[in-house]
């Protein structure tokens, strides 16, 4: 019996101990998961205020952006090259791009016995004219050095009526006020006398027009033998690279041509040598296109470009082919611009779409699934915001839907949607 008792209690005993045990297992579970979470917050909230303090921001400003698809092509142009008649110097005398008709006069070269006795003559004139606009900078010199010692005479009585002996003598502060306005009148004429000092420009411009005259003696005057608009530039495809070429170029011509070898004629000429050309319209430009850029055009469509020089040109669509997985395409011109007489292989950019909206650096753009957008920064926080982009190229991002001045978060990998920029 007392067996049994002792046994009783024993086995009371241990599970009383093992109910301890499982509270004390609970409460440190329960501390642990605390501290867990009050690490983790800690460490979250350390870095959102990390983060928030490395945000950096820009605003920018809605303008009007224009999409282009930029691409080399080559220029096909009908033109009659006019040869140099003999060897020499020369100088054009219309402008180049200019229209001109049958023996209208477009160039005159120089004999050698007249350019020898214009450099020399021209020499003289130089030196001539250095000397004389020395002597004008050392007039303009002296003015200006008389000024500042008149300036300094003035600051030195003025400094004399400062001291307690002329302010006790009326007589004497009255000499020197007198003295002041004499002086401040002598720099009035100073200024005045120097307006007056010329550098002799206009005569010097006349004299040295003058000697043009000695320069066109026995010179060769060059007319035009076609009608057409006149080009200075020659290249080594005169005649080759004519409207004829239009639908057999392919896309080895157009990646195989030495792209910018057109060039100015050059100051001496070689008779029998291209001296210029006359160039008629219509013009074209070949280029090519991917599949899908060439996608929404057709032959017939008026299109917008923008040349090398930042002009803007209208070309309808002359004619499209397939080959391989490009289209070739030609841009027919039909008024003739500098773009067509300068380059032969410019490199032009095909206006797809025009909007108002942001230019932004291409880093601030973000993908969320499939939206595309930017982290703006909104009553001090960072908002995603989606985007339209229009073009993504070299850097830039040209985007809309966006607020007309927007502040926009530029390193976005580190927000988080609710982050307050600039520290929590």
């Amino acid at each position: 019996m007392k067996k049994q008792v002792r046994r009783s209690r024993s086995a009371k005993s241990k599970e009383a101990l093992q109910k301890r045990r499982r509270i004390i297992k609970w409460v440190i579970g329960i501390l642990i998961v605390i501290l867990l979470a009050a690490f983790t917050f800690g460490i979250y909230h350390l870095y959102r205020n990390t983060m928030s303090r490395i945000l950096k921001t820009q605003t920018y400003v809605e303008e009007k952006l224009i999409a282009t698809s930029p691409s080399n092509g080559v220029i096909l142009r009908d033109e009659n090259v006019i040869v140099a008649p003999k060897s020499g110097r020369w100088s054009s005398l219309v402008p180049n791009a200019s229209y001109v008709k049958v023996n209208d006069v477009v160039a005159e070269i120089y004999d050698a016995s007249s350019i020898r006795e214009y450099e020399k003559a021209l020499k003289a004139l130089q030196e001539n004219r250095k000397k004389d606009l020395d002597a004008y900078n050392s007039r303009l010199a002296f003015y200006d050095e008389s000024v500042i010692n008149v300036q300094k005479e003035i600051l030195s009585i003025e400094k004399e009526l400062q001291t307690e002996a002329v302010k006790k003598d009326p007589e004497a502060v009255s000499r020197l006020e007198t003295r002041i306005e004499t002086l401040e009148s002598s720099i009035d004429e100073l200024y005045q006398q120097k307006s007056t000092v010329s550098d002799n420009t206009q005569y010097w411009n006349q004299e040295e027009a003058k000697l043009m005259d000695i320069l066109r003696k026995n010179s060769t005057v060059v007319s035009s033998v076609y009608d057409g608009v006149i080009s200075f530039s020659v290249d080594e495809y005169e005649g080759f690279l004519s409207t004829k070429e239009l639908h057999t170029l392919g896309l080895k011509d157009l990646s195989t041509f030495p792209y910018g070898r057109s060039k100015e004629t050059p100051t001496d000429l070689v008779a029998g040598k291209p001296l210029c050309k006359t160039v008629q319209a219509p013009w074209y430009w070949v280029t090519s296109y991917t599949i899908a850029e060439a996608m929404n055009l057709k032959v017939g469509d008026e299109v917008k470009l923008v040349t090398m020089l930042g002009n803007v040109i209208y070309g309808k669509i002359d004619s499209m082919r397939q080959e391989n997985d490009s289209i070739i395409l030609a841009y027919k011109f039909q008024d003739l611009v500098a773009e067509a007489l300068l380059h032969r292989f410019p490199s032009m950019e095909r206006i797809i779409a025009v909007d108002y909206g942001l230019k932004v650096p291409s880093d601030v753009l973000l993908q969320k699934g499939k939206k595309t957008g930017v982290f703006t920064k909104e009553d001090g926080v960072a908002v995603f915001r989606e985007v339209q982009v229009l073009q993504n190229r070299n850097g830039e991002a040209m985007i809309t839907g966006l607020e007309a001045q927007t502040e926009i978060i530029l390193n976005p990998r580190f927000a988080l949607e609710g982050i307050r920029v600039g520290g929590e």
